[in-house]
């Protein structure tokens, strides 16, 4: 099936036929996070914390909260898809060059 759409999308660009196809490069950017999550979660003694143990404000609902440790950004060197162009012999600069007389 993939053949088939390739096949087709070659034919309907109209590219030559003989020689190579390449693409040009794109830049993608590539996020690498590291994020701490830290659940709290209240004891079964938690409503006696301060009557026993002396101690004040201790919460007594379950707490959730996320933090960024770490954070890496990349690049990396695609192929861009709508930037596909024929390489056939003759083009280029190594093919105008002459012999000086």
């Amino acid at each position: 099936m993939r053949i088939i759409a390739a096949l087709l999308l070659f034919l309907s660009i109209g590219l030559p036929s003989e020689g190579q196809t390449y693409y040009l490069p794109k830049t993608a950017v590539r996020f690498h996070l590291l994020i701490e999550k830290q659940t709290y979660t209240p004891g079964d003694f938690a409503a006696y914390a301060e009557r026993y143990l002396h101690m004040s404000n201790i919460e007594q609902q379950e707490q959730v909260s996320h933090r960024v440790v770490n954070c890496q950004l990349t690049t990396a060197g695609v192929r861009d898809n709508q930037m596909l162009h024929p390489a056939t012999k003759g083009q280029g600069r190594g093919s105008r060059c002459q012999a000086q007389r």
